[in-house]
């Protein structure tokens, strides 16, 4: 038996706000056909089986039938469905209203975060902005970061067919931009409050776990979302600092500040031009992949437990990766694409000399906080 639930778009032209129909590379594609792309990769990536999607037309206003296996589900998704739609809405209007100041470049677009698990996801990732390829990959989760950093989350136990119910994306403005355009944005204002009328109550509707459970883990990915969060809860988070916001009706969710995922590519390519810049490059790598692997442990921890306290998860994070530097300096070459030995033994042994070595010349936290600036400084940031 299936049951049947059903989300209202409304009219057309509003179906194709919601989901930059036509997207770009995929003209072709009907807004039928792209509509039950997205809400087929949600569906299947909440993990639930047995589901089917259909668009249907009644007097000119869109709707989005799903069927489910059971009642619960079918309503669960409907309501969670439903209201990431309404305030799909609310970000258009902000949009719009943000395009008559002049500030907004002719190459973005308004882009909700699409194709996500909403209901059953165990962890939310907060970060800046969505790249324009996004669009032409019709996949919000097929980056280079995102990939990276399920990377992360499989080391701290996380399994393959898991990992996308880690990774809700909140993206603190719904506009698609170049890669390179973070300083652009950044200067034009668009983190300064004209989306936080779509974005909070996009943060309760996501970190809202079913059955009045706790509420789900944040990961704050990035310098810009830590502004973000000292705007709007007067909160100053360090990297690897763990603290709560109270979002709508006094709810509390645990958070994590940590890198951009894409911070880490430019780190260790960060030294160029001078003697040992291979060394150099290679210890500011692992300084943050020590700090991203550890903050990953505890999204990883936190999202399969959420009611743990996040303090003590945070020192058993650290804890599971202190001195592994080896480990973590062969998985710095693997990401960064630099060639290692075959003969695993021999690997090992250098592996831990070369760790031995980079201890002398890693990059302090202050250090470390410096090159974070330049990165946003250059628009360096991409997914």
């Amino acid at each position: 038996m299936a049951f049947l639930t059903s989300i209202k778009l409304g009219t057309q032209e509003f179906a194709e706000i919601l989901f930059t129909y036509p997207n770009d590379g995929h003209e072709a594609d009907s807004l039928e056909d792209t509509i039950k792309h997205y809400v087929l990769d949600s569906l299947r990536r909440e993990g639930i089986g047995g589901f089917a999607v259909n668009l249907r037309v009644e007097a000119g206003i869109h709707f989005i039938d799903i069927q489910c296996e059971t009642a619960g589900i079918a309503n669960a998704i409907g309501a969670r469905y439903g209201s990431f739609f309404d305030i799909g809405g609310i970000g258009h209007t902000a949009a719009e209203a943000f395009q008559t100041n002049g500030s907004w470049d002719a190459a973005w677009k308004f882009l909700l975060p699409l194709g996500l698990p909403m209901e059953f996801a165990r962890a939310i990732e907060i970060m800046d902005f969505p790249p324009l390829s996004l669009i032409k990959k019709q996949d919000y989760l097929n980056s280079k970061t995102t990939n990276r950093w399920w990377e992360l989350l499989i080391l701290n136990g996380v399994s393959n067919a898991e990992k996308e119910r880690y990774t809700c994306i909140l993206d603190i403005v719904p506009v698609a931009a170049p890669a390179g355009d973070g300083k652009k944005l950044d200067e034009s204002g668009i983190y300064e409050g004209p989306f936080d009328a779509y974005t909070h109550p996009l943060l309760n509707l996501f970190s809202k776990a079913p059955h009045g459970q706790a509420r789900r883990p944040l990961i704050a990915l990035g310098l810009p979302i830590r502004r973000w969060i000292e705007r709007n809860w007067g909160k100053s988070l360090n990297i690897l600092d763990v603290d709560t916001l109270t979002v709508d009706g006094g709810n509390v969710c645990p958070v994590i500040a940590s890198n951009h995922p894409s911070f880490f590519y430019y780190a260790v390519k960060s030294y160029s031009d001078i003697p040992d810049a291979m060394q150099k490059n290679l210890a500011a790598g692992l300084a943050v992949m020590k700090q991203d692997i550890v903050a990953a442990a505890w999204h990883a921890e936190m999202g399969k437990s959420p009611e743990s306290d996040p303090s003590e998860t945070l020192a058993e994070s650290k804890e599971k990766w202190e001195d592994k530097d080896a480990e973590l300096l062969a998985l710095v070459k693997k990401q960064a694409g630099i060639p290692t030995l075959v003969e695993f033994e021999v690997e090992a042994a250098q592996l831990r000399e070369e760790a031995l070595e980079l201890r002398g010349i890693e990059p302090t936290k202050q250090d470390l906080a410096e090159l974070e600036r330049q990165f946003y400084a250059e628009g360096k940031e991409s997914r």
